[in-house]
């Protein structure tokens, strides 16, 4: 038997917008972009010859795409990227969880059995702790201890990092998966950066690896793979302190290729292939200049060259050979037996390559959360409505065990009861009007009673109020609003916490930033629980529960069905928001805020011990 080390998943995510090479040419007829002569390609043998075969091409158009490979890239900001944009997007961070996601996704293995995350970036979002140990925490509990390491590579980030893991498995025998990605925005390189050739080339993503030790009869999987650095590039190609681009363009190019091929042939020379055992050539995605001449120099054939990442999604450097083998994947051309060579070259002369033989055994695994939370009970109020409902449906979708509160409608809570029993866990109903504090205290009661200890307390339950203006809002509107939205939470919520072991996340709301025209009642309630909960949470961290208020954007439908398009709009302009969110999107990171250090899509910040969460936001300076 043969200890093989095999892809049990991969997944990438590119920049959002995509650019195109006629934006580009627009910004360098305008003098935004420099170093490109129209009437220069005009004249060439290459771009008469094209015209010719081909019909009529833009000779932007015709250097970008067919000469230096580049048809569309993706940014993380809207062309033309400027400093003020780069803080009001994806980051690396975001790019890489995202990968990571559809790596598990793809191969089944859940996070909390990875041994080792191990991530590179030329780009980082901030300078420590790393980004692999940022991204470990939006997929592991707090009390996980696996390692983390990060290194500050580009282009052969991702393959010395497969070095590593290679290395670790075999001083860990019992190691069985470990998370291998790489993410990059260098678009963040280019805003003092006026060049066409920069723009045309670089772009932004992230791809990750679930590397998994297996055992099967034959080797296959990850054949070779090696590192090293040729120190003649040192001063070509890197970034500099202020993150400005430097770049000798003739200098790479010709170590670049005598480098992809050095690394190649001292791969194939290792496992005893020959280039004729070579099925697909998946290099560095760096342009045609450098593709095209390793791929001569080495004596392969273009038509075993894989380019769609570098044509379609630009150069991400480090990323691009895993997003090249994910596209292939997804394209179902990675075949049993399939064999793969991955040379690549960059930033400061590093360079190696790796050798894959696709399995022939097939992994299959399927990624399964449901038993997250088994054995927790969460009390979550309000379940009968909207973001309730949905955060029961998460909860129990775990594995987790449920006390669900609702007001009036008896009925509704049933079939959901009888929905939710389907996922294995034990529902109990309590029918309680929090507009009465002496049922919000029997409440309390009944939950120790039945429960004795809960592992979490989510308030949800929240009533509008209607809308009136300011000095018009009825005085028992208010006291009722004001009972329900807030006192009746902080009564329970003292009750309880002798009880609770783990959260209290209380449900906030985007008016309490962006105010509702004829709101002020529900405001004032949201306002007054969120002052409670941020001055509660030292008392209740000293008894080690965690406190979390969560407020979401404009919601599709709840409050926000209420009101006219133009409030909305306003709300949604306040706080910078794209797009209404889901209920479902909602429950779904209040769930993962319950037992997750971070998660992605929020906006966090502190008051006293209590970690603000706001969802779907997009303005920092308010913080």
């Amino acid at each position: 038997m043969y200890e093989n080390y095999i892809f049990s998943g991969i997944g990438y995510a590119t920049g959002s917008n995509l650019i195109t090479n006629k934006e580009l040419e627009d910004s360098a007829k305008k003098g935004y972009l420099d170093g490109f002569s129209d009437a220069r390609i005009k004249k060439s043998e290459g771009y008469i010859d094209y015209v010719k075969s081909n019909g009529e091409i833009s000779p932007f158009e015709y250097f970008a795409g067919e000469v230096m490979g580049f048809k569309t890239r993706g940014h993380v900001t809207p062309f033309p990227v400027t400093p003020d944009k780069m803080t009001k997007n994806d980051t690396t961070l975001e790019l890489a969880v995202k990968a990571a996601q559809s790596a598990f996704n793809d191969s089944g293995v859940h996070p909390e059995d990875i041994d080792l995350w191990l991530g590179s970036c030329g780009t980082p979002f901030e300078q420590a702790p790393g980004v692999a140990s940022t991204l470990k925490t939006f997929f592991v509990g707090y009390n996980n201890q696996s390692p983390a390491a990060t290194i500050t590579s580009a282009c052969v980030g991702f393959n010395i990092h497969l070095q590593r893991a290679v290395e670790y498995f075999k001083c860990h025998p019992k190691a069985k998966h470990i998370l291998v990605f790489h993410t990059e925005t260098l678009s963040h390189l280019l805003p003092r950066r006026t060049n066409f050739v920069n723009y045309v080339t670089f772009a932004d993503g992230a791809a990750a690896v679930v590397l998994s030790r297996v055992e099967s009869e034959k080797q296959e999987g990850l054949m070779s793979v090696v590192n090293h650095e040729d120190l003649y590039m040192i001063d070509h190609l890197g970034a500099d302190a202020e993150g400005d681009l430097y770049m000798t363009p003739k200098v790479v190019k010709v170590r670049a290729i005598e480098n992809l091929c050095k690394s190649g042939q001292e791969v194939l020379d290792k496992i005893g292939w020959n280039k004729d055992d070579i099925d697909i050539l998946v290099p560095h995605q760096t342009g045609n200049a450098i593709v095209h001449g390793a791929a001569k120099l080495m004596d392969i054939s273009l038509d075993k060259v894989f380019q769609d990442v570098q044509l379609y999604c630009g150069n991400i450097s480090g990323a691009s050979i895993p997003t090249a083998l994910a596209k292939l994947k997804e394209a179902g051309k990675l075949n049993k037996g399939v064999k793969t060579l991955s040379p690549t070259a960059g930033l400061g002369g590093e360079y190696g390559c790796f050798a894959y033989q696709w399995p022939e055994q097939d992994i299959e695994n399927k990624l399964d959360i449901s038993a997250d939370l088994v054995g927790k009970v969460a009390v979550v109020t309000g379940a009968s409505g909207g973001i309730g409902y949905d955060t029961a449906k998460s909860l129990a979708n775990r594995g987790c065990n449920l006390a669900l509160q609702y007001t009036s409608n008896t009925a509704k809570a049933e079939e959901i009861k009888q929905e939710l029993a389907n996922c294995g866990v034990n529902i109990d109903l309590f029918k309680v009007d929090f507009s009465d504090l002496k049922q919000t205290e029997q409440f309390a009661d009944d939950i120790i009673a039945k429960y004795g200890t809960i592992d979490f307390l989510i308030h949800g339950a929240a009533i509008t109020g209607g809308l009136y203006r300011g000095g018009e809002v009825p005085q028992e509107v208010m006291l009722k609003v004001a009972m329900v939205n807030q006192f009746s939470p902080v009564t329970l919520t003292k009750r309880l916490k002798d009880h609770i072991t783990d959260t209290i996340l209380y449900v906030g709301s985007v008016a309490e930033d962006a105010q509702f025209s004829g709101s002020s009642s529900y405001v004032q309630a949201k306002r007054g629980l969120h002052g409670f909960a941020s001055s509660f949470s030292g008392e209740a961290k000293s008894t080690g529960i965690r406190s979390v208020y969560y407020m979401p954007g404009v919601v599709s439908g709840g409050m926000a069905g209420t009101l006219n398009d133009e409030q909305i709009n306003a709300a949604i302009m306040a706080i910078g928001q794209r797009n209404t969110v889901s209920t479902h999107q909602i429950a779904e990171r209040i769930v993962k805020s319950l037992y997750l250090p971070k998660v992605l899509g929020v906006f966090d910040n502190y008051e006293n011990a209590m970690l603000v969460r706001r969802d779907s936001y997009s303005w920092e300076e308010q913080l």
